[in-house]
């Protein structure tokens, strides 16, 4: 610690346990491996005879016994921070003073530069701070979120971004890279939407085996869900607005097809996409997102399917194990959702088309429980849930290859196989009276391991 020898720049956690610290972002790796609370790296201030140490009087001339020292506005210094001296009677209610455009949110500054990098600039970044600029807006100004204008991004967040223009542009709605591509040019005007594309390129470089870029796609993949929460609860006044939020909550779901212990999180967000559809885009016609609703989806994939033959042996395979599951089947809720998944395995054997509209029709039967349904229907402990969702999944591959022409393989094979781990980890999750139910989808994943990637929504 600058200052203050022999103190160890370890998180709050490790310096408490006395251990080493590697200082990883956003958790130090000692925090990670034992599931500890990682404190970060701040420090308390260390005051000496009524100065910060981490702080200098710019002015020491100006020290007299008044309680703080005159504030000096200096433009040939716009990225200085300076310290008033503490009241002698409540030394912890002593403030910066700000004279420059960057301010962390923490009760002491440095003295430093900021390179003023987007969203967060490489000292903050570097030292575990939270990077925050305060708002140009005005104070009455209470009908919108705060949205700042973005900028230059760190050469890191620039490979990120470069990545899912490249290879992980989202796949829906179906044939849509042309919209993406708009999309991503809102992001220099929406936080919320440029942390989500972030975190959507950083996952896809994370399954090249880069394990920074995992902690990154996590790191913007939490701003950017507690962006679009704050952004939620105002209505969009234009159709810049509804595009940017819709697009965040896209980039979002696809991102949680790339996490290996996202079932959950897909199905959830998928119900907050329904609603943003449902309650957000009707109301901008020209939004660029315009043609995703349920009837026109319906429409873009039934242009796309054609009648190939079909595996009658996999169609009665998968309707066993399905009908295996409805014993357990006890929710009004998981009926219904059973009952949806029966009626496309059994359209798939007269026609192909009709199948994929019986299996949209299920894939959006979760969005329409209300809270407390939906919350019972994935709760842990809820195997039957669980169980539908992994045959919902594997269904959605079933009709890939039974109505998708070989063309339509995707470039790459990550969702595939994070389907796949989620259907081991489901496996090894059940108790032994419940493994039963999870054996012919373990045995079908062993068979898609061998197959191309294609799926109904991932062509």
């Amino acid at each position: 610690m600058v200052g203050v020898p022999g103190r160890s720049k370890g998180c709050s956690t490790c310096r408490r346990r006395k251990k080493g610290c590697d200082r990883r972002l956003p958790s130090c790796s000692q925090c990670l491996r034992l599931g500890l609370a990682c404190g970060g790296y701040s420090r308390d201030l260390v005051w000496v005879t009524n100065v910060p140490e981490r702080g200098v009087n710019p002015h020491p001339e100006s020290q007299s016994s008044s309680p703080t020292a005159p504030e000096v506005d200096r433009d040939d210094e716009p990225w200085v921070v300076r310290y008033s001296r503490p009241n002698t009677q409540q030394a912890d209610a002593a403030v910066p003073v700000f004279l420059g455009r960057h301010e962390a949110s923490i009760g002491w500054q440095r003295r430093i530069s900021c390179d003023e990098s987007r969203p967060e600039c490489s000292p903050c970044s570097q030292s575990g701070l939270l990077c925050m600029r305060p708002s140009s807006a005005s104070p009455a100004a209470v009908t919108a979120p705060i949205r700042p204008a973005l900028s230059a991004q760190s050469l890191e967040d620039r490979h990120f971004y470069h990545r899912f223009l490249t290879a992980a542009i989202p796949t829906l709605p179906l044939r849509s890279g042309h919209l993406w591509a708009q999309a991503a040019t809102m992001s220099h005007s929406y936080n919320c939407l440029e942390h989500a594309i972030l975190a959507l390129g950083a996952s896809h470089v994370s399954h090249s085996g880069d394990a920074h870029a995992g902690t990154r796609a996590l790191h913007h993949r939490v701003v950017a869900i507690k962006l679009f929460n704050e952004q939620i609860g105002y209505a969009p006044t234009t159709t810049a607005d509804a595009d940017a939020l819709f697009a965040a909550i896209g980039c979002l779901l696809s991102q949680t097809t790339l996490l290996p212990d996202g079932i959950v999180e897909y199905m959830t967000l998928t119900r907050v996409a329904g609603f943003v559809v449902n309650m957000v885009t009707p109301r901008f016609p020209t939004s660029i997102f315009h043609i995703f609703t349920p009837e026109r989806h319906v429409d873009l994939l039934l242009g796309m399917v054609a009648e190939r033959p079909k595996d009658l042996a996999l169609i009665d395979s998968f309707t066993a194990s399905l009908l295996l599951v409805e014993e357990i089947c006890h929710q009004e809720t998981e009926r219904r959702f059973f009952s949806q998944l029966r009626r496309s395995i059994d359209a798939l054997r007269i026609s192909a088309q009709k199948a994929c509209e019986a299996f949209i029709a299920a894939l959006l039967t979760p969005t329409t429980f209300n809270n407390e349904e939906f919350v019972e229907f994935l709760k842990p402990g809820n195997h039957a849930g669980l169980l539908l969702t992994i045959h919902m999944l594997l269904l959605e591959y079933i009709l890939g290859q039974a109505c998708m022409g070989p063309s339509d393989d995707p470039k790459a094979e990550y969702r595939k196989n994070t389907v796949i781990r989620w259907t081991t980890g489901l496996a090894g999750s059940l108790p032994p009276q419940y493994q039963v139910y999870i054996r012919w989808p373990l045995q079908y994943c062993a068979v898609m391991a061998r197959q191309d990637a294609r799926s109904l929504l991932n062509p």
